[in-house]
């Protein structure tokens, strides 16, 4: 293997690595930790999108389209705490518009529905390929 091949590997492994252990409670998670791991998915793609062509595509795109699935997931559950956060302000501000901001905050919410499942399935072993990046993506050419 060339030098930046290893490094490459070596990358891989340490960003999924730590994107298995922030997201190893992902039930449980706060608002934060949630966020944390979506910013670790980040960095996970991110590396594997620019050492990409070092590898297989046949490994590659697989591992890049889970973590695109994880990080997107957790934006849209992230953008709806945030939305639930400022909403409640906005109705204990203005009394006279609670029936509307329910309805924004219960819209909200069901955008939401399966989110969490969605992200929890790369831990339970639907997507090995964000499990094992070192095995799925790092593969030579």
């Amino acid at each position: 293997m060339a030098p930046v091949t290893v490094f490459a590997g070596a990358t891989l492994k340490r960003n999924g690595l730590r994107l298995r252990s922030r997201g190893a409670d992902l039930d449980g998670a706060t608002v934060e930790a949630r966020h944390r791991v979506r910013i670790a998915a980040k960095k996970a793609r991110y590396a594997a999108e620019f050492f990409g062509s070092l590898f297989s595509p046949r490994q590659v795109k697989p591992y890049v389209k889970a973590l695109t699935c994880l990080q997107d997931g957790l934006g849209v559950l992230n953008d709806a705490a945030v939305a639930d956060r400022l909403l409640s302000g906005i109705a204990d501000a203005r009394p006279d518009v609670s029936a509307e901001v329910s309805f924004v905050k219960g819209f909200m919410t069901a955008g939401t529905v399966g989110r969490d499942k969605e992200c929890r399935s790369w831990r339970n072993g639907s997507s090995r390929c964000v499990r094992r990046p070192e095995r799925y993506c790092c593969a030579e050419r």
